[in-house]
């Protein structure tokens, strides 16, 4: 069932731009509403500031972030109107902290979430950056834009299936499965195979029937790369054959707020040239 309701949760000014022309790229081809999220967070202030110029830095914080919300709203407004497809724009300011169960609360009544890269090298706490808790406990198929989109209108033309047969993995095909029927190209890929369980001949095969059995030209491949990181290997393959959207799993658990994700995982998710389709 091809995405009806596709949600793009617009954190940042500067990477906006890039997600909402994904965003309605994608509403075109699917012939989607697009609704545009911002969550204004409340005001922190370090426990180090002296109490009496908190207030100062309080009201400076507060006109920080409504003019990042007055940039971000004029963006969707711009890309709207130069679709002209259907449409809403979502600002809430925050009553708590935690920004993440709100875009959650929106997410899960969207067919498709897009959301930006979270920052690769950042030490900095940034409450509106929650990709990550997005493709943990939205429940819904998450799109990551990277940084640097360089044609979102041709996201999904020839895709890439990072393959393990683990029931991430499998949900992530599944939830993709608009994207495959409507790609030219799909490319199965499975990374350092291990053996054991139901061992086919070739890791992704009897996956690859039964998307072909959906009307999708796909072929199913082995990656043997000792040595080589996971994320390394799919992002040189997804190169190699010209891929302008990766699909995978996403794997890691939440603890006491702090989320630890598996190394293929995390790298993926903070730096991947291309989009990346994933679902928990």
């Amino acid at each position: 069932m091809s995405p009806r309701t596709i949600l793009a949760y617009l954190n940042s000014a500067r990477h906006a731009k890039g997600i909402l022309e994904t965003a309605f790229a994608l509403a075109r081809k699917f012939d989607a509403h697009v609704i545009g999220l911002h969550v204004i967070p409340l005001v922190s202030v370090p426990a180090i500031v002296p109490f009496e110029v908190s207030g100062e830095i309080i009201e400076m914080q507060r006109k920080v972030l409504d003019d990042e919300a007055r940039r971000i709203a004029q963006a969707h407004k711009d890309a709207a109107a130069a679709s002209m497809l259907r449409h809403e724009w979502r600002e809430v300011r925050a009553s708590h902290y935690d920004v993440a169960s709100i875009v959650n609360t929106h997410a899960r009544a969207a067919d498709l979430v897009i959301a930006g890269q979270s920052e690769a090298s950042s030490d900095t706490y940034l409450p509106t950056d929650v990709t990550e808790d997005l493709m943990m406990d939205s429940g819904r198929p998450v799109l990551i834009v990277p940084r640097a989109s360089e044609n979102p209108a041709a996201t999904g033309s020839r895709i890439l299936v990072a393959w393990n047969e683990s029931r991430e993995a499998t949900r992530a095909v599944f939830d993709a499965m608009p994207f495959l029927q409507a790609a030219g190209d799909v490319r199965i890929v499975t990374v350092n195979p291990s053996h054991g369980r139901n061992d086919p001949a070739l890791p992704g095969a009897e996956l690859a029937a039964t998307l072909s059995r959906h009307g999708i030209k796909v072929e199913a491949e082995v990656a043997v790369a000792p040595g080589q990181r996971i994320a390394d290997e799919l992002v040189s393959r997804a190169k190699e054959s010209g891929c302008d959207l990766i699909v995978m799993g996403g794997y890691g658990h939440s603890r006491l707020g702090e989320l630890i994700f598996g190394g293929a995982t995390r790298e993926m998710l903070r730096q991947c040239p291309v989009p990346l389709l994933i679902s928990h």
